[in-house]
């Protein structure tokens, strides 16, 4: 039975990393103004007009998809996901989102590394010599320690362990 729940824990890491990999190409961006009767093409004209405000100019075929998900809020925002055609494109503009003033704009990481991600913060509060947890630029999740170096992990075994030394 422990051989088998070994085999279903390693199967459950590679359909993560398969819908990672899927969502390597995608930005989200939250707290977009969008009029409630607006398209699907209004989502990529309304991103396009806020990379122009953050300075990032990007050909206007860098956005593959570009559609509303989630509920509106009170104040008619909502969340966008985008889509770029190359990681590249993607890249530039998420190394850019302090620039933006209209939206915030995340990695779009799965529930597994989000949930993930969240345990980490909480578990770093008590220990010493560990500053942030955070998603690279790849969504792999890790942990910037004192010295400057990060420590990247996959699930919370991993993480005790690699950072068990600092506890």
């Amino acid at each position: 039975m422990e051989g088998l729940s070994k085999v279903i824990e390693r199967l459950d890491a590679r359909i993560d990393d398969g819908e990672q990999y899927s969502r390597r190409m995608c930005l989200r961006f939250n707290g977009v103004f969008l009029p409630a009767e607006s398209g699907k093409d209004h989502c990529a004209e309304r991103v396009y007009d806020i990379l122009k405000g953050m300075g990032v100019d990007l050909p206007e075929n860098a956005i593959d998809r570009a559609h509303r998900i989630g509920r509106i809020s009170e104040q008619g925002k909502q969340q966008i996901i985008v889509r770029f055609k190359s990681f590249r494109e993607r890249t530039l503009v998420y190394k850019n989102r302090k620039k933006c003033k209209k939206a915030s704009i995340f990695l779009d990481v799965t529930k597994k590394r989000l949930a993930l991600l969240s345990w980490a913060k909480e578990a770093i509060k008590n220990k010493t010599g560990m500053y942030f947890a955070l998603p690279d630029i790849n969504c792999n999740i890790g942990i910037r320690m004192k010295g400057g170096n990060f420590v990247f992990f996959n699930n919370e075994q991993e993480f005790i362990a690699k950072t068990a030394r600092f506890s």
